[in-house]
């Protein structure tokens, strides 16, 4: 099953105010909230076929090990891997390329 994707104003907030992302992925059995934007940069000169997809803290540095990066393989058909093989905030989107995906 997919991941749920819910967005809801913060506690009595108006529409108008930013929002809070519920993320529940019903494979692992967990849920994530975040409270604040992040910042996305995305990558598909690299290598072909292949796009980076890199989420972290807005004003986090490319150099830092703060990123949660993705790799879509398009090679034959669409594969999505993450680096390290988790979804964590604890890698460096400069080092995307020579990352272990799983």
């Amino acid at each position: 099953m997919a991941n749920t994707f819910i967005h809801l104003p913060p506690n009595g907030s108006s529409a108008a105010a930013v929002p809070v992302e519920v993320i529940v992925n019903a494979n692992a059995d967990s849920i994530e909230i975040r409270n604040q934007p992040l910042a996305l940069l995305l990558d598909d000169t690299t290598t072909a076929n292949i796009t980076y997809v890199g989420e972290a803290a807005v004003g986090a540095s490319t150099a830092a090990s703060t990123w949660r990066i993705k790799r879509i393989n398009e090679t034959s058909g669409i594969v999505l891997q993450w680096a390290d093989g988790n979804g964590n905030f604890d890698n460096v989107w400069s080092n995307r390329a020579s990352l272990t995906y799983s």
